[in-house]
């Protein structure tokens, strides 16, 4: 986050009697809280800062709550490390509200949000992408998500849903900023050089299962994960749709599937070390995926798929890197309105 929120927006900030920041998470994990240590430091020394948390599903919101002061001890840390005082002046307190709903769609009052953070919860489509389409049992067949062999159908369909869901967000969000207000969001996407996804790995591991006899045909034609990595071209077309808001900045970052993720056991260049790597990257992939994937299959089905998705890792490993982009950008509410 750190350069995306220009000095003139902390000048500005300055005037302000009250900051209100929004943090949104994914729809699992912690993913939301991993950027409030550097938005503490931001705009913690104001005289009061309320800081409203929105997180997608909203399923233990009393255990991530408990972690806010956790968070708090780390951005004082993180503030030390950077020679930064974390404080609040004068008698100013932070105040937390968790706001359950989907981010498809109003949220907060009309100008009243400074500034919102998102992280890596934008590819995520607000249903299913193919609902709606002529034949889509067939549309697909044997595939829930775009693989090499879809036809373009497909990838429209999946194209048009993000589209129209990443509009709704953009439109609601600039409902909420005041004018001037800034957004930073995180968003996985796809960049230049072809590569497989893990939605991509998991139904082809479906498609093996069914010509297995392991799943039911019907379960897998009914079920379409509903994730989209959209190009930047593509982000920044609905973006420059929103008249009301304007790209300040984009940057691409490519990062190792395991990146950051805490592996212990081995050496990275030996087979344990590659195994570790494989497991972590899997579990990762489950706790993602296994709330949508228990809708249509049972814990025999989903242990066994997890179990060959873990080997096509380490098999993968071995003849190429496994590696994500996500698009960091900073953008901004127009201070007034486009006639």
């Amino acid at each position: 986050m750190s350069g995306l929120v220009d000095d003139k927006w902390r000048e500005k900030r300055g005037l302000l009697a009250h900051n209100l920041a929004v943090e949104r998470g994914t729809s699992d994990g912690i993913n939301g809280f991993h950027g409030c240590p550097r938005l503490m430091i931001e705009i913690g020394f104001l005289d009061c800062t309320r800081h409203h948390i929105h997180d997608y599903a909203m399923s233990r919101p009393n255990a991530r709550l408990g972690s806010l002061q956790f968070q708090w001890d780390v951005a004082r840390s993180h503030g030390r490390r950077q020679n930064v005082s974390i404080q609040y002046k004068g008698n100013g307190s932070c105040f937390i509200n968790v706001t359950p709903g989907s981010f498809y769609g109003r949220l907060f009052p009309s100008n009243s949000i400074n500034l919102f953070h998102s992280s890596n919860g934008l590819h995520w489509l607000s249903q299913d992408p193919l609902l709606g389409c002529k034949d889509a049992a067939s549309l697909n067949k044997g595939h829930c998500h775009i693989v090499s062999t879809s036809p373009p159908e497909v990838h429209r369909a999946y194209l048009k849903q993000y589209q129209q869901d990443f509009k709704l967000f953009l439109k609601s969000r600039s409902e909420e900023l005041v004018p001037g207000g800034a957004m930073v969001l995180m968003h996985l996407g796809y960049h230049e050089t072809p590569r497989r996804t893990s939605w991509e790995i998991v139904s082809l591991i479906l498609n093996d299962m069914l010509m297995e006899g392991l799943i039911e045909e019907a379960k897998l034609e009914s079920f379409n994960i509903p994730v989209y990595e959209p190009t930047v071209e593509e982000v920044k077309h609905v973006i420059q749709e929103e008249e009301s808001l304007f790209l300040e900045r984009l940057e691409v970052v490519i990062s190792a599937w395991d990146e950051g993720m805490s592996i212990e056991g081995g050496d990275d260049d030996s087979f344990h070390g590659e195994n570790r790597r494989a497991e972590i990257i899997s579990k990762h992939a489950r706790a993602a995926m296994e709330p949508l994937l228990s809708e249509k299959f049972d814990t025999e089905v989903i242990n066994e798929l997890f179990v060959r998705f873990q080997n096509k890792i380490m098999q993968t490993m071995k003849v190429g890197k496994l590696e994500s982009a996500t698009f960091v950008m900073s953008i901004k509410k127009r201070l007034e309105a486009v006639s």
